[in-house]
């Protein structure tokens, strides 16, 4: 055709590959989120570990929903979707700590400030 103008036929391919650009780019699969724990040896009684849990989430902001479930584990949510759990197993000279949802990232400092309640002795 004169003039430079295009037929719907020339147009297709070029669209084709655009809108294949943008489907790549709005469905790729989201980082999924993460889980992290730890544990650690400890020389507390079962009470002062569960005090030391109970401020340990709280500190992190995890105050949503929290609850002490049967005198040895301490859970809590924060408003981002994520939760924590802390198990005290004073028994067994043991402390096992869980965090899930969010990003990886953002959860290795507060797992950081989690441990760092049970290094006092």
């Amino acid at each position: 055709m004169a003039g430079g103008s295009q037929t719907w036929w020339q147009v297709i391919p070029g669209l084709f590959g655009v809108l294949v650009g943008i489907g790549i780019f709005y469905f790729s699969p989201a980082p999924a989120p993460s889980m992290i724990n730890g544990w650690r040896e400890i020389s507390l009684t079962q009470e002062q570990c569960v005090q030391r849990a109970e401020a340990a989430l709280k500190s992190q902001g995890f105050s949503r929903r929290f609850e002490i479930v049967g005198g040895d584990s301490v859970y809590g949510e924060q408003r981002t979707s994520v939760t924590a759990l802390i198990r005290c197993v004073a028994s067994k000279r043991l402390v096992y700590y869980v965090i899930a949802g969010g990003y990886l990232v953002n959860n290795r400092p507060r797992m950081d400030a989690i441990r760092a309640q049970f290094d006092v002795p």
